[in-house]
């Protein structure tokens, strides 16, 4: 699973920040050594982002809202709104980055309301939820709070649990957000641009919501090639038998790898999980939909082909793979502290 500490940056875009700001050759306050640098030169040599008068970038001067709103319309393109006029009193309609905030609002990516506050720095809390919004992120209201100084109750709460699960966003320490804190430009750039890459490619960052422990859970399958070997050989056996190939599932996938986990971290090895319940059950709670369901489960075999050979000497585990009933498949596979493999291949129709 990729990890978002480089970045290379191919489109996304911080525009001309008012005020006076105008095209650099080079940003002579920023080392070439900087993790950032790539994402700069990218973007400058193609006329993409500019620095200050001074040719300096200043990347640790904190942006304000309505310059945030002028990079997000830029990046979202939104149409001019003439017949839509935002209420704000401190927006008027001269205002530079004003058709940007009246798009966003019409858009619902702003609140509509008597003040905009254009020149207040943005903070990381409403940069988060701004993010959230721009790339139709489906977010849990009701999730446990990651960060001792995110409480659940913070209006807030819901939008950086996932985007800190998701890698997009990071807490200041393991444990604090900092969600009054301001947001510098470089930090609004490279957080857009962490977003729209992970929108780009949800297979590979797959977050989901586990209900029943009300987190957000990252999918990170301890060896993709078994997945697809071990179904692989499932379809081998069940077309010995003249049986349709089962195809798999993703979600269902995303469910048998946290039971997988589960049986790790609780230390077991049921079909019965302490959190979860029955395999069904289970399902049930993620909100899968299934006509009929099944569950096999392994661990120690080290070769695909062998947890399928064991699964096919046990009449129990060979009667769901040979289930005429079973159109799905879901595949989870974990790794313990002691290099062992848990399987969990689950068997649905819809």
């Amino acid at each position: 699973m990729r990890k978002f500490n480089k970045f290379l940056l191919l489109g996304l875009i911080m525009l001309v920040l008012f005020p006076g700001t105008v095209q650099a050759s080079l940003f002579t306050d920023v080392k070439d050594d900087e993790w950032y640098y790539p994402v700069l030169v990218s973007n400058q040599k193609n006329n993409i982002i500019t620095g200050y008068p001074d040719g300096t970038f200043r990347p640790n001067n904190s942006i304000s809202r309505a310059q945030v709103a002028q990079i997000i319309n830029r990046v979202l393109k939104l149409p001019n709104s003439t017949n839509y006029q935002p209420s704000f009193i401190d927006v008027s309609s001269d205002h530079p980055a004003y058709q940007d905030i009246a798009a966003l609002t019409k858009a619902g990516i702003f609140n509509n309301g008597r003040n905009f506050n254009p020149n207040d720095t943005l903070t990381r809390a409403q940069l988060s939820k701004i993010i959230v919004l721009i790339n139709d992120f489906q977010v849990q209201q009701e999730v446990k709070s990651s960060f001792t100084d995110v409480l659940e109750s913070h209006w807030a709460n819901s939008y950086i649990s996932f985007l800190a699960k998701a890698g997009i966003t990071t807490g200041k320490t393991k444990t604090t957000f900092a969600p009054n804190n301001a947001v510098t430009r470089i930090q609004a750039l490279v957080l857009l641009n962490r977003s729209m890459e992970y929108k780009k490619n949800p297979s590979t960052d797959e977050t989901i919501y586990d209900p029943f422990e009300k987190v957000y859970k990252k999918i990170e399958q301890a060896n993709e090639s078994f997945i697809s070997e071990t179904i692989k050989l499932v379809n081998l056996e069940r077309k010995k038998h003249g049986l349709t190939a089962l195809v798999e599932d993703k979600m269902l996938s995303q469910i048998a790898f946290i039971k997988a986990d589960d049986m790790i971290l609780n230390n077991y090895f049921e079909h019965t999980s302490p959190i979860y319940g029955a395999p069904w059950d289970m399902a049930d709670g993620f909100g899968y939909f299934y006509k009929t369901f099944g569950e096999n489960i392994a661990h120690g075999y080290e070769e695909s082909n062998e947890v399928v050979t064991a699964w096919m000497n046990s009449p129990g585990h060979r009667a769901n793979i040979l289930n005429s009933k079973y159109t799905t498949i879901g595949v989870g596979i974990a790794l313990n502290e002691s290099n062992q493999y848990y399987y969990v291949h689950m068997f649905s129709s819809k």
